[in-house]
């Protein structure tokens, strides 16, 4: 793809889904698994795509949004939604080993409840 918009948008969501697949492979999920893959497409969707549309002019206003140095409203709403998916999903990850064998502690289930979680309340906050 040429280094237009799009292409670079394109790159960017599959680089960042297949770090997201091989981050929650480091939280106890299985590398082969389609929940995981559908969990790290989920965490892409909320962490990475706002982001891009309200800083995509340039890289440097996208590290400036992660460095909290958000200029538009749009950039601190969405810098806001993406910390509160991703400290969801790494606080739901707790429960996993702990073994009870209960339908909820299985993998993604609680980590998409507390990234449900996180992400409606930083919307909202």
């Amino acid at each position: 793809m040429r280094n237009t918009r799009i292409g670079r948008f394109t790159r960017g969501y599959f680089c960042t889904t297949i770090v997201f697949h091989f981050l929650a492979f480091f939280l106890w999920s299985s590398i082969f698994s389609f929940d995981t893959f559908l969990f790290a497409l989920l965490l892409t969707t909320t962490t990475f795509l706002p982001l891009n549309i309200s800083c995509s002019e340039s890289a440097e206003k996208f590290w400036n949004c992660w460095d909290n140095y958000p200029q538009t409203i749009s950039q601190l709403y969405s810098i806001r939604v993406a910390l509160g998916s991703l400290i969801g999903s790494w606080i739901g990850v707790f429960v996993v080993p702990l073994d009870w064998n209960r339908w909820w502690q299985r993998w993604p289930i609680c980590s998409v409840f507390w990234f449900i979680y996180f992400f409606t309340h930083w919307c909202i906050v």
